[in-house]
């Protein structure tokens, strides 16, 4: 039952948007069934409430007996007084005192305590008249059974995270379960006092003791003495002190607190603070944001806390306001964003009725001047997020201001070695103390421990630390911190900072790659936990005046070459294409600056540095390097290179890739002298992986240009269990071994057993899509060209979907245009068939290539099933109109704007 207004009677107060009940300014500990009767018989009080009617009112379609009524109905007597409700025999109850309806009032109380002050306070719930309270379970759990006499507990956590809100909670539940009358609770809010000398004087009043002479405490003669009298008289007192909002005033909370812990009595003590009070008796219980679901297919996403806290404050603000499934994406976004903060999300639920929701998803990178409330009953340091902010930062010393805004540049998490040298401190104990101070100021929190890995340094330039934990900001705050960075003159040296310890990791990592001295989930696990702030460091140093900047240039060709692997099996293919085209022409510019030819590099290109470039080019297809013909070249000087440098490993690694491009290019001379100086390059005692990627090699020729031998069943399985024995078994590598192994099956006539083998790697694909390598190489559309050598037509088209699907991820619209080309054929669509594979040809031969094995097998059988059933001529034509689509047609064709040619 709900009311509208506010009810008195006597000296009984009936907050209804609250749910609250207060007595002589004392709260009365109701629970929602209680509360919800209450309402129902003021609401009807001018007649009899039948026993029935109550029934369904307080509990809605349950079946509950009339002995549930009565206890309630007694206990509303016993605190309310005898003669509040009536009992009508036979029919039911009446409510009697004569309740009067009444505005929000101002000075009764604060929270959900009794409020004494020295000056009088505002009640906090006014700031949000919907104070329904969600989640928290575990930290009420674990507050509670923290408190203790002689103890402190304090709530600690950034600005806006809910501590009030949660010590309110905690004080309403504690006081339920104390058995004794007296017990109750004392409330001092410090967030509008602003001088310490009257610090005393406000606790003092709270508890009902007269105020001690204004002094600072910890200052001046005698405050020993005051303290001990405060610390005396608090222990008379039964029950639960809370100092709320003491961040700006810790030296004197500190103060008091350790005073009354002295004399603990039967007094517990509350704190709090986004900074920890640091003191013996202190029991920290850490204060985060509500936890948000990662997506909106994860169950119990619509009842999680942080979901019906916004939906819950914009009802308020726009009643016909619902989350439903169609937004309940959005909804989670700004949860994410706004990291779960219930201050942050009851700012930008506000904003609903002007914005609308996709509109509050939209300002959400403005949210520090776009979420803001214009209350006047609001705190000025909750009055937006900007402001909850700005009143942090004013409690941070020097140093700390500078590494808070250092750590804005970090994309993500981030270990202390990467914070160590993004921050510059000359001294390490100077960035050790700093980030403690930030810590205990709540600005920075723990995320997590790495799960596996060898580790999460930022490479051989930062210190190496066994401790896996990692730390991070809260989107918000970092925000904050990347405005007061760009405004304070040291971004250029913090991101030249940043992108040079980032370049470092990323080396250190593709050393690892090419000796073999992690496992590809290992390395993967790494790229994950950096490659934001690598491709973030990549995105600064190729920025607008990178070109005419020598160190930020060098520092964007050692990103980009340690990095052009990760990005591209990470799925990131597209922006690092856009980078091998600014690097080349930043190349082309150098070269012609210093007049040399195409083939001679400036002086800063020059060694590893530009043998690791070339390496990256001869691997990302960037537009300047169209064909596979220039990939090799690319290739080849890499080769050189490395081979003049001595670096094995490295040489190994081009002369694998050179071979593939020499295969894409189809020279099988230069394919098989590549694979050959691969196979000498590999050093004794390779790690398994770099055997498995020669066997890897020697297979994908053979399906290419249908050269060599393919490798030894027996050796490719050896291998296999090798893998499987050093952890990387579920390795890209591995993974296409057994690709290409089913591969040859289809090939050598064996279907059958090629679909049950693809079918399984397809199945891995369906259970494990956390790696854009897996949708890269997902064998879709050669099962569905099993499938249709097996007469399966029905799932060749379903798999031919979940290739386009993949395709659409990774670009590769060419590789599955021969097996969507044999299924029209099957399908008798054949004039489209002939268009497709026309447009499939033409697009091979734009990148330099001709079908390889598979494609030419699948655009054989395509072939064939047209001659059957039409004239050559009519194919030849058709197949001249889709070559004449231009390079772009096969993408054109797959992409969803011709129907003709989906399955």
């Amino acid at each position: 039952m709900l009311l509208l207004s506010d009810f008195r009677f006597g000296k009984v107060l009936v907050r209804s948007r609250q749910r609250q009940v207060w007595i002589d300014g004392h709260r009365l500990p109701l629970g929602d069934r209680a509360f919800d009767l209450l309402c129902a018989l003021i609401a009807n009080r001018g007649r009899v409430v039948d026993k029935a009617e109550l029934i369904d009112i307080v509990w809605p379609g349950q079946d509950r007996v009339e002995g549930n009524l009565h206890v309630h109905v007694s206990a509303l007597r016993r605190h309310l007084g005898a003669g509040t409700i009536a009992t009508v025999h036979g029919r039911g109850y009446r409510f009697m005192a004569a309740a009067e309806t009444s505005g929000p009032v101002l000075g009764c109380a604060v929270g959900e305590v009794t409020t004494m002050q020295v000056k009088p306070a505002r009640p906090s719930e006014e700031q949000h008249p919907l104070v329904r309270f969600f989640g928290r379970q575990a930290e009420l759990r674990s507050g509670i059974a923290m408190l203790r006499p002689g103890d402190c507990v304090t709530l600690t956590g950034p600005g806006g995270v809910g501590k009030t809100r949660l010590v309110r909670e905690l004080a309403t539940l504690w006081i339920d379960m104390q058995r004794g009358p007296a017990v109750r609770s004392f409330w001092v809010d410090l967030s509008a006092l602003t001088d310490a000398r009257l610090l005393g004087a406000a606790v003092a009043t709270a508890l009902g003791f007269p105020a001690p002479s204004p002094r600072a405490p910890g200052r001046g003669d005698g405050d020993s003495e005051v303290l001990d009298l405060l610390g005396v008289q608090a222990s008379r007192r039964q029950g639960l002190l809370i100092l709320d909002n003491a961040e700006h005033l810790l030296d004197g909370v500190c103060a008091i607190v350790s005073a009354i812990c002295r004399h603990p009595g039967d007094l517990c003590l509350a704190v709090t603070s986004r900074h920890a009070l640091g003191l013996p008796c202190e029991r920290q219980l850490a204060v985060s944001g509500l936890p948000v679901p990662d997506s909106p297919t994860e169950r119990g996403a619509f009842q999680s806390p942080s979901v019906c806290l916004f939906s819950e404050r914009a009802r308020h603000h726009e009643p016909a306001f619902a989350v439903t499934e169609s937004n309940l994406a959005d909804v989670l976004k700004v949860c994410r964003q706004l990291d779960g903060s219930p201050l942050a999300l009851g700012l930008a639920a506000a904003r609903i009725p002007l914005l609308g929701l996709s509109g509050v998803v939209s300002a959400l990178d403005e949210r520090l001047r776009a979420f803001v409330d214009g209350s006047p009953r609001v705190r000025r340091s909750h009055l937006s997020l900007q402001a909850v902010l700005d009143w942090s930062e004013k409690l941070l010393e020097d140093n700390e201001r500078r590494l808070l805004f250092a750590l804005s540049v970090l994309q993500g998490s981030f270990t202390l070695a990467e914070a160590a040298a993004i921050a510059g401190f000359t001294q390490s104990w100077h960035f050790v103390e700093s980030f403690d101070g930030l810590l205990r100021k709540s600005l920075v929190e723990i995320e997590n421990e790495v799960p596996g890995g060898w580790g999460a340094g930022a490479g051989a330039s930062l210190d190496r630390v066994h401790d896996r934990r990692r730390w991070r900001l809260l989107q918000t705050t970092r925000l904050y911190a990347w405005s007061r960075l760009q405004a304070s003159g040291d971004m250029a040296a913090t991101m030249l900072r940043h992108a040079a310890a980032f370049a470092a990791w990323a080396e250190e990592l593709n050393t690892r790659w090419l000796r073999g001295q992690s496992t590809e989930a290992q390395i993967d696990c790494d790229c994950l936990l950096a490659i934001d702030d690598c491709c973030a460091a990549i995105a600064w140093a190729c920025g607008p005046t990178a070109s005419d900047d020598p160190v930020r240039l060098g520092l964007a060709i050692r990103l980009f070459s340690a990095c052009a692997r990760p990005l591209l099996l990470l799925g990131r293919r597209h922006q690092a294409i856009v980078w091998a085209d600014h690097l080349w022409r930043c190349w082309s510019a150098c070269n012609v600056a210093s007049g040399g030819a195409d083939d001679v590099e400036p002086a800063q290109w020059t060694g590893a540095l530009a043998a690791r470039m070339h390496s990256a080019w001869a691997m990302l297809p960037a537009t300047a390097l169209q064909t596979s013909t220039d990939r090799v070249r690319f290739g080849q000087q890499a080769m050189a290179t490395f081979e003049q440098l001595g670096d094995q490993a490295a040489l190994f690694d081009a002369a694998l890739d050179a071979a593939h491009q020499a295969g894409r290019a189809q020279d099988s001379t230069l394919a098989l002298d590549m694979l050959d100086r691969a196979r000498h390059a590999m050093p004794a005692g390779a790690p398994t992986r770099s055997r498995a990627r020669m066997l890897e090699m020697q297979q994908r020729l053979h399906l290419l240009l249908a050269i060599g031998t393919p490798p030894d069943p027996q050796a490719v399985d050896e291998v296999l269990a090798d893998l499987d024995s050093a952890g990387d078994a579920d390795s890209r590598v591995a993974f296409q071994l057994r690709i290409e192994q089913a591969d040859i099956w289809l090939l050598q006539g064996r279907h059958h057993a090629a679909r049950r083998a693809l079918q399984t790697l397809c199945d891995e694909v369906h259970r494990e899509q956390r790696w854009a390598w897996r949708a890269m190489l997902a064998p879709f559309d050669t099962l569905s060209v099993a499938q249709l050598m097996c007469g399966d037509t029905e799932s060749a088209a379903a798999n031919l979907r979940l290739a386009l699907d993949s395709a659409r991820l990774v670009d590769l619209w060419g590789e599955i245009a021969a097996a969507l080309a044999c299924y029209l054929a099957i399908c008798g669509r054949l004039r489209a068939a002939m268009q497709l594979a026309g447009a499939a040809e033409a697009h091979l031969t734009t990148l330099g290539r001709r079908p390889d094995a598979l494609q030419g097998l699948a655009l054989r059988t395509a072939a064939d099933v047209a001659r059957r059933s039409c004239r050559l001529r009519d194919i030849m034509r058709w197949r001249a109109e889709g070559a004449g689509c231009g390079p772009g047609g096969v993408r054109s064709m797959l992409s969803g704007a011709d129907e003709r040619y989906l399955p």
